[in-house]
């Protein structure tokens, strides 16, 4: 049987460097491949260069044949024919791929008549069905909202309507769901695989998240340095890998409980105290009362716990982050950190030198202009001014402490894996020598093994520093590592809050128990559960 795609000895180089060496796969007609691996193993690479999308700066050689025509002979002009219309392709991020100057309608209207010869109105009533099909609530009213006025979920499924408007007859997928919380995840790979089998097209999964591949897949590609280590059936590859990179992959993808419950811990008093604490966000609409994001939460963390705070995109966990941080002041309750209010602009500085946060986008919190050495320097010149030799001494020993070469202070941000800036992020906090460490979604955009090591670095640097830490995050499989004790939020409540393991053990709340199966492993046909909404 001839296969739809089927590439053959590809490779991709960037001057010396070899990012997919020799790879080759096919792709049947109405069949669903995956490609896993870490970051940098040349999986987006390898979908890049399907539809003639790498940067001019790179060199490709191999065949890639789509029914028989290599693509890689294709002009622009020739490339242009099939992208979208034959083959279309979901990217990782909607936010960047959406035009936020437009509305969602006028994008899908461009969409539709960019492939078929019809008029607005017969363009604007295709984009109503194909919104219907994706899911989306009330679709003829999400026309005419931008994109930023729509979740993450939302956002992704736009962007998964406007590549089907071609009928196209294969979907390549590259990381559609990496930024999406857990549920709202589930839910859209539900959705691509239903709408793959309804549809009876082929699809190009690429992913680093072995749960995401298990049950939309047949088959399973698994990448690392840019080669194809072992392919075969989806269940082979994740009951029975044989690579041993694929093995560290499986292990990789579950809960490491190094982070629980250190051995040694120094419990003295209270680090955080939150009292029937209520959260809001002013409207943009003059006249319209505030929007209550955060409803009567109250906790108590002794000094030396571990706090997980777990729930969807939009529960209010990042908020409540927040108003701990001292960035947002509560409309009602009071917030008590170390016995300071951190929303006291008086004592600021002390409580900044206790109380650290450590951001989930690593991108955007490191200034692009300044080396890891003025990095790690700024909060050592607020916080612990000393001279310059000194300061960089310290520099390094913070690299050291989280697992970096104190070479690398020379670089800039953009010169280092994701993973690597992730540790730079958790070095600058440190700097100031905190008793309190505030994270929020730290691991959720890396992938399995990177995750791995950050999750056990901050389980070692909890150990030796006695830090008190505020893990928020939407993967109750990671709060299983790191936490004792878990907060569940929904919309802004607390359904359910005690001890990790009981919560585990025997998940009192339906929406707890959702999140729990949302994280195991096995077919994921449940998670499509409309009483949770198309985030």
């Amino acid at each position: 049987m001839n296969a739809l795609l089927s590439i053959s000895n590809l490779s991709v180089c960037y001057g010396e460097k070899l990012a997919v060496d020799g790879i080759s796969l096919d792709i049947h007609a109405g069949e669903a491949v995956g490609v896993i691996g870490e970051s940098g193993s040349g999986k987006s690479m390898t979908a890049l260069a399907i539809l003639g999308l790498l940067p001019q700066e790179a060199k490709m050689s191999g065949r890639i044949l789509y029914r028989g025509q290599d693509l890689a002979s294709l002009d622009e002009n020739g490339l242009r024919a099939l992208r979208g219309r034959r083959i279309s392709m979901v990217f990782q991020d909607p936010m960047n791929s959406l035009n936020p100057l437009m509305t969602v309608g006028a994008q899908m209207v461009e969409a539709v008549r960019a492939h078929a010869a019809v008029t607005v109105p017969e363009a604007r009533s295709c984009a109503h069905e194909l919104l219907e099909e994706v899911g989306l609530p009330q679709p003829y009213t999400q026309l005419d909202r931008y994109p930023f006025e729509l979740s993450g979920g939302q956002q992704q499924r736009v962007m998964i309507a406007m590549a089907l408007a071609s009928k196209p007859e294969l979907l390549i997928a590259d990381e559609p769901t990496t930024a999406l919380d857990v549920t709202t995840q589930a839910q859209v790979l539900a959705l691509l695989r239903r709408i793959q089998r309804g549809r009876g097209m082929a699809m190009l999964f690429v992913s680093h998240d072995l749960h995401a591949v298990n049950g939309l897949v047949d088959r399973v590609a698994v990448m690392q340095k840019g080669k194809v280590l072992e392919c075969g059936s989806t269940d082979q590859v994740m009951q029975r890998p044989t690579h041993p990179y694929t093995q560290s992959l499986v292990a990789a993808n579950k809960p490491v409980m190094a982070g629980r419950r250190p051995s040694s811990r120094q419990v003295t008093g209270l680090a955080i105290a939150l009292d029937s604490v209520c959260l809001e966000y002013r409207s943009a609409k003059m006249g319209q009362p505030p929007h209550r994001v955060v409803h009567d939460v109250s906790v108590q963390l002794r000094e030396g716990a571990a706090l997980g705070i777990v729930g969807e995109s939009g529960s209010g966990k990042s908020t409540l982050a927040r108003a701990v941080m001292g960035m947002l002041s509560p409309a009602a309750g009071s917030v008590r950190v170390l016995g300071m209010d951190p929303a006291d602009h008086r004592q600021r500085r002390k409580f900044a030198s206790h109380c650290q946060f450590v951001f989930q986008d690593t991108t955007g919190s490191l200034n692009p202009r300044r080396t890891i050495a003025q990095t790690l320097a700024e909060p050592q010149q607020i916080h612990a001014p000393d001279t310059a030799a000194n300061m960089a001494r310290r520099s390094a020993v913070l690299m050291e402490e989280v697992g970096l070469e104190p070479a690398l202070l020379t670089r800039y941000p953009h010169q280092l894996s994701g993973g690597q800036r992730q540790r730079i992020v958790i070095a600058r906090a440190l700097a100031t020598n905190p008793r309190i460490l505030v994270c929020d979604e730290p691991v959720s955009a890396l992938d399995a093994t990177v995750r791995t090591q950050v999750l056990a670095l901050i389980a070692r640097l909890r150990q030796e520093r006695n830090l008190t830490l505020v893990f928020i995050g939407h993967d109750l499989t990671v709060m299983e590592s790191v936490a004792e004790e878990t907060m569940v939020l929904k919309k802004g409540r607390v359904v359910e809050y005690g001890a990790t393991q009981q919560i585990f053990s025997a998940p009192k709340h339906v929406y707890t128990q959702s999140l729990m199966a949302f994280g195991r492993w096995g077919d994921r046909d449940e998670f499509a559960d409309p009483k949770y909404g198309a985030n």
